[in-house]
């Protein structure tokens, strides 16, 4: 399982002492840039999702997006899981 850092971007908003937990997980068949944690309101997390062999990417479910890398501004709790299926 990957141990990255997720990509943060800072925005200087009137949110700024507000955070908000982002969990994130992974289906069977690949792993994720970060498991999560809270983050400060307005900021922009980037995750990627990489498949284990045999196996591509899908989709993140929790959020509508079949992007990857995904770029998520932070503006409230959320729950997201990358969705790999196999070859």
């Amino acid at each position: 399982m990957a141990n990255c850092s997720p990509e943060i971007t800072n925005d200087s908003s009137a949110n700024s002492g507000v955070f908000y937990n982002i969990a994130i997980a992974s289906s069977d068949g690949g792993t994720v840039s970060t498991y999560g944690g809270y983050f400060k309101a307005g900021s922009t997390l980037t995750i990627s999702a990489k498949p284990d062999q045999e196996y591509v990417f899908s989709e993140w479910m929790g959020i509508d997006s079949s992007e990857n890398p995904l770029n998520v501004t932070v503006n409230s709790d959320l729950n997201i899981s990358a969705i790999f299926i196999k070859q």
